[in-house]
């Protein structure tokens, strides 16, 4: 860091309490409730944006919230995403 950059740290506040953002579960819930929310009218009623002749594991909403809930986390590479999830 250059001695230019510290400037802009300085009235920086940082928050260290931040237990309750790496908890999956309450986040993937929380993104689920705003994906379908946000898409209500264009998913039906198993939150898929199409009828897919085999029902899949996952809705579209659930693999769009799973997606945010992992890049809010900081976990830029969806298989590390995954493999947290098969633990």
């Amino acid at each position: 860091m250059h001695k230019f950059d510290i400037q802009y740290l300085r009235n920086t506040k940082y928050y260290f309490n931040t237990s309750v953002m790496h908890n999956l579960k309450s986040n993937f819930d929380r993104f689920f409730l705003i994906t379908k929310s946000v898409f209500k009218n264009r998913i039906n009623m198993f939150d898929n944006f199409f009828d897919y002749r085999n029902k899949p594991k996952l809705s579209d909403c659930q693999i769009i919230a799973f997606a945010i809930t992992g890049e809010s986390l900081g976990i830029d590479s969806e298989s590390f995403l995954w493999g947290k999830l098969k633990k």
